[in-house]
């Protein structure tokens, strides 16, 4: 469970880094990826992919890096993961709300609050299961 957790996140950064090593290639003049079109995706692809991936590993359950490390500790400790979740979940929220970004905080208070509702007994409302 752990490696398919990683999985995930490790290979979306290995592919960013690719594009980054193309942006690279694109510095030489006469390039194709020396045009802006190219450059822009790649560069785009290559923040997206770092920061999605890097997002995904913080230990906040559900996301990969709170799955990580409910496996590492045991289905006896998963209240230690959850309250691990609401701290780095609230820390970040407050840190998001510091620099201003809204959508930031709501995310990661939606998280903390799920987490809390874990540490409770309680199964959070999904999509699938939302009653």
């Amino acid at each position: 469970q752990i490696i398919v957790s990683l999985a995930g996140p490790v290979v979306e950064i290995i592919f960013g880094y690719a594009a980054f090593f193309l942006l690279r290639m694109g510095d030489d003049p006469g390039s194709p990826l020396s045009s802006w079109l190219p450059y822009y995706l790649l560069q785009t692809f290559f923040f997206i992919s770092v920061f999605w991936g890097l997002f995904n590993l913080v230990p906040i359950y559900p996301l990969d890096g709170g799955q990580v490390l409910f496996h590492l500790l045991g289905p006896r400790q998963a209240r230690t993961t959850y309250a691990v979740g609401v701290v780095c979940a609230a820390a970040i929220a407050l840190w998001m709300f510091s620099l201003g970004s809204i959508f930031s905080t709501v995310l990661f208070g939606m998280l903390a609050f799920e987490n809390v509702q874990r540490l409770r007994g309680a199964a959070p409302n999904s999509l699938l299961r939302p009653y």
